[in-house]
């Protein structure tokens, strides 16, 4: 929840600033299409910045799959949800939004379905290991 909240909020003091630091890195030959640049930057930034904290959450549970254990688990779920979530979106919906936010919302969404899968992953092993615990623990008598 503190990643989740840190990041969140972060982003969200970062999206006022995007035109000033979108500036800082625009070619000097861009100022031609400057509005269209700045507009495109502004929704790139606006979408990621406020989809950032899955990622923050989605590192934490990952993280703690492996702690506990089951990283070849973490590794493949992980793989196949962001991988394996971008190239089908780059392959079935990117040509039908054909856009810069197109492209780019393939992460929030990849971030989304690993996170599920990775959730349901830790509450599985979570069980697992309290019935593993559970059953160690001696009885006091």
């Amino acid at each position: 929840l503190q990643t989740a909240v840190t990041v969140f909020a972060c982003g969200m003091i970062l999206i006022p600033l995007t035109n000033p630091i979108a500036m800082i890195f625009m070619p000097e030959n861009a100022i031609g299409n400057l509005d269209l640049v700045l507009k495109t930057t502004r929704e790139l930034n606006t979408l990621l910045q406020s989809t950032y904290f899955i990622l923050g959450i989605l590192t934490v549970i990952s993280s703690a799959l492996r702690g506990i254990g089951y990283s070849i688990l973490q590794m493949i779920l992980y793989t196949l949800g962001l991988c394996g979530t971008r190239i089908i979106w780059i392959y079935t919906a990117f040509p039908h939004i054909h856009t810069p936010v197109g492209l780019m919302l393939c992460y929030p969404i990849s971030w989304t379905v690993c996170l599920i899968l990775l959730g349901v992953s830790m509450i599985v092993a979570h069980k697992k290991l309290k019935i593993k615990f559970a059953s160690d623990v001696p009885e006091i008598s």
